[in-house]
């Protein structure tokens, strides 16, 4: 939106400068080419309503609800192979958005010792 108004604008001291053959003619002149620049404006503002897309409608989910299943999947999952260090992590960030920040520090302490990346508190070999 901006960009046209700063368009206009220009176009308005671009056509009034190229057109001052007359001192008479300079109000006529602006008068002019602040009608054009509106115009362009205007349509302008029109493409861009007319082609550009609309966001999409998000799907009407319960982010409770949501939460809990991806929450009890994952700790199925890490029934099954318990090892799995980006689990722990995925858990450890679940328990964080729901606030249970003693969970959470248990879940990042699991992934920690499981990664195979070196942190800053590790000791090296």
């Amino acid at each position: 939106m901006l960009i046209f108004v700063l368009l206009s604008i220009t176009v308005v001291f671009v056509v009034a400068y190229a057109s001052m053959n007359k001192v008479s003619e300079v109000k006529k002149r602006v008068g002019y080419a602040t009608a054009l620049s509106a115009s362009i404006v205007g349509v302008s503002l029109l493409l861009w309503n007319q082609f550009r897309s609309p966001l999409p409608e998000p799907a009407p989910l319960s982010h409770e609800q949501d939460h809990q299943s991806v929450m009890l999947d994952l700790q199925n999952s890490l029934t099954e192979s318990p090892n799995d260090a980006e689990s722990w992590f995925q858990l450890g960030q679940l328990y964080m958005q729901s606030l249970e920040f003693d969970s959470a520090a248990t879940c990042f302490n699991y992934s920690i010792r499981l990664s195979s990346m070196p942190y800053a508190g590790s000791t090296p070999p």
